[in-house]
């Protein structure tokens, strides 16, 4: 029966590779930035005025969105993303990012957010042009804000604490883990989480325009901005068809194991053999 354990055992890691495929290059679903080389094939950088901002990698990524500067002569500021070339994201899906606001900027303008995206403009425009998207933003000491917009605007709320009162992001050097969950077409819901991964503050969004089935994710730093973001996490929902053939066989393996069972039972009666003699009727 031991032997018969590690054959279901191994054939339930193995429906659980074929219904959760890795995606893209992200390794069983995380893109932790591994090295210090920019994965162009995954991954896409745009920059508002080209040569000011800059994307880094270094075991994380680095977006570093330069301030406008009042020199004659010298390009202003410039925002910056990351965005992968795919879309990764489908309903029921979610994806949690580590983020590192890296430094204060005067007057509150320190901010980054993250994207699930159409990627309609792709490396061409800044993410925040798209057609379609969904958008946390992250301010420092403000109201952490999700919006479900497009082309350049859109309408949301500010997240609340699990009790309903009102939530401030932290300071610049704080590392927090954000969470958005694509729920379906209609409806996200975002969360910040704790280091034990329960959430200090939420908000679901329900909008009448449905999103595409399929999103990218993207990261964004506004000019001026320093933003470290690492362990982007996509969590895959297999759908009930992709799950079927898995729990057939599931069914078939128990099946088999109920039906050795009742053989082995038998076997343990004892029962007297069989007398042909003592059976067979006299002429």
């Amino acid at each position: 029966m031991r032997a018969l354990g590690f054959v279901v055992w191994g054939f339930i890691a193995a429906i659980l590779w074929l219904v959760l495929p890795a995606r893209a290059s992200f390794v069983n679903g995380v893109e932790t930035f591994d090295g210090t080389q920019l994965d162009d094939n995954t991954w896409e950088f745009f920059s508002l005025n080209p040569g000011r901002a800059s994307a880094k990698q270094n075991d994380q990524l680095n977006l570093v969105g330069v301030a406008d500067v009042q020199i004659p002569g010298v390009i202003g500021g410039s925002d910056c993303d990351y965005t992968t070339r795919n879309r990764l994201v489908h309903p029921g899906d979610k994806v949690l990012i580590d983020t590192l606001l890296k430094d204060s900027v005067e007057q509150g303008h320190a901010q980054f957010m993250i994207f699930l995206t159409d990627n309609s403009f792709g490396a061409t425009g800044p993410t925040l042009s798209d057609s379609q998207w969904l958008q946390l933003r992250v301010p420092e000491r403000d109201q952490i804000l999700a919006f479900r917009g497009g082309d350049g605007g859109g309408s949301g709320r500010a997240l609340d604490s699990p009790s309903g009162e009102l939530v401030l992001a932290p300071f610049a050097n704080v590392p927090i883990t954000y969470e958005i969950d694509f729920i379906d077409v209609n409806d996200a819901r975002f969360k910040a989480l704790n280091p034990d991964g329960s959430p200090f503050a939420t908000q679901t969004l329900h909008f009448e325009e449905p999103l595409p089935k399929d999103l990218a994710i993207s990261v964004y730093a506004p000019n001026g901005n320093t933003v470290t973001f690492d362990n982007v996490t996509v969590i895959p929902i297999p759908s009930p068809a992709a799950l079927w053939p898995g729990i057939s066989g599931l069914i078939a393996v128990a099946l088999m194991v109920r039906f050795r069972r009742c053989l082995r039972s038998d076997r343990d009666l004892n029962v007297a053999p069989f007398d042909k003699k003592r059976a067979t009727p006299r002429g």
